[in-house]
């Protein structure tokens, strides 16, 4: 029988996945110059007027709750629409861009029924940031020194 805390902590990452630290990289490059977060992606996904049938996808058409609204969600049933917005903070400026996980933890994807997919939410959202910012990086840019 598992205790409480076992089944909120999530799977470590294999051994490769993890990043070095860039505390250090980091604190040079905000030290050269004034860097830019993106803005609201809540905000912007509302501009999108995204129905019902848009949140679930594929893999959630059946889900016995309503999705609508759970933004974070659109990170595994629309991660395109979710790379155009982070495309558009990186052509505009953005040195930093954080993943769509406002609400990609279990007290909030209870209100879904989703409390499960955290994990998977959160690490689906880092994944498709970090494709951003090196196709980015790919592209030539490099202001962010990090």
């Amino acid at each position: 029988m598992s205790s409480r805390s076992d089944t909120l902590t999530p799977p470590r990452p294999a051994s490769g996945e993890l990043r070095p630290d860039a505390t250090a990289t980091l604190r040079a490059a905000l030290a050269t110059r004034m860097h830019f977060l993106d803005g609201a992606m809540g905000t912007v996904i509302q501009r999108f007027s995204l129905d019902e049938a848009d949140y679930r996808g594929v893999r959630f058409a059946d889900w016995p709750s309503d999705v609508k609204g759970n933004n974070d969600l659109l990170s595994l049933t629309q991660p395109e629409l979710i790379a155009s917005i982070h495309r558009d903070y990186l052509d505009s400026g953005a040195d930093f861009i954080e993943t769509n996980t406002f609400n990609a933890q279990r007290i909030s994807l209870a209100d879904y029924g989703m409390e499960a997919l955290s994990y998977e939410l959160n690490l689906a959202s880092a994944r498709g940031r970090d494709r951003q910012l090196c196709a980015f990086d790919d592209d030539g840019d490099h202001r962010r020194g990090a």
